[in-house]
């Protein structure tokens, strides 16, 4: 997939078929309503398409790592989360 076809996607500019959503859901290890949790967000939400990019991203790169390394990022995201709330 061309990487200009999937930032359509995830601006809204284009709707994927079924297919291709399940595809991306396993790839990036999202489900499917994770896609449509903003549809209540404006069309071109610039703020909204950032964060959605950077989670898609941070994911990706997550799921590179093997699995003691996963567990343990996780472990210092949630202590980072923690001293900041």
């Amino acid at each position: 997939m061309a990487v200009s076809e999937y930032f359509r996607f995830l601006k809204g500019q284009r709707l994927p078929h079924l297919l291709t959503l399940l595809r991306l859901s396993k790839k990036y290890g999202v489900t499917l309503d994770w896609w449509f949790s903003e549809l209540d967000i404006p069309p071109g939400d610039k703020a909204a398409f950032r964060q959605k990019t950077f989670e898609l991203r941070t994911l990706s790169l997550l799921k590179k790592f093997p699995l003691p390394a996963q567990n343990a990022a996780l472990d210092v995201l949630a202590a980072l989360a923690k001293n900041l709330s």
